[in-house]
């Protein structure tokens, strides 16, 4: 007669056990590299949306806007950029238009360099990225720091 062979109840206990602890374990490493995703995600998503309204506004020689936080539809001359997650839109900026000159305007009065800072809302890690623009409506450089 064969031996028949597999697991045992307590094998299989011990083991599931054994994940189970592991899996508490990586549960908070993995909260924190999803926020710190979505906010690298929405920073991405709004210097994107930013170059190709300036593209459009210089390309078509018309008035292109920027809403910050606002989540609509956009359009040929009205782009919109809300952020992922729990990030969120640290200036007091609501809108950035690109003039078809290729500077920009904020408060409907050309701006100088600006800085759109980006912050991850939950409350231990607190990181932010800011975009600095120029008054051209290029972003010059993206920095990481905390929110404030």
């Amino acid at each position: 007669m064969r031996k028949l062979q597999g697991f045992t109840l307590v094998e299989l206990m011990i083991t599931i056990g054994v994940l189970a602890i592991l899996a508490t374990l990586a549960v908070p490493s993995f909260a924190s590299m999803i926020r710190k995703y979505n906010l690298e995600s929405s920073v991405m998503e709004l210097n994107m949306l930013l170059s190709e309204a300036r593209t459009t506004a210089l390309a078509t020689r018309k008035d292109v806007t920027v809403y910050l936080s606002k989540d609509a539809l956009n359009t040929t001359h009205n782009k919109n950029w809300m952020p992922k997650g729990q990030t969120s839109d640290q200036t007091e900026v609501s809108a950035i238009v690109f003039t078809g000159s290729g500077q920009i305007k904020i408060d409907n009065e050309m701006a100088v360099d600006t800085q759109l800072k980006i912050c991850d809302q939950a409350a231990p890690s607190e990181l932010s990225m800011t975009l600095h623009l120029s008054r051209f409506g290029t972003v010059q450089n993206i920095t990481k720091g905390q929110c404030s």
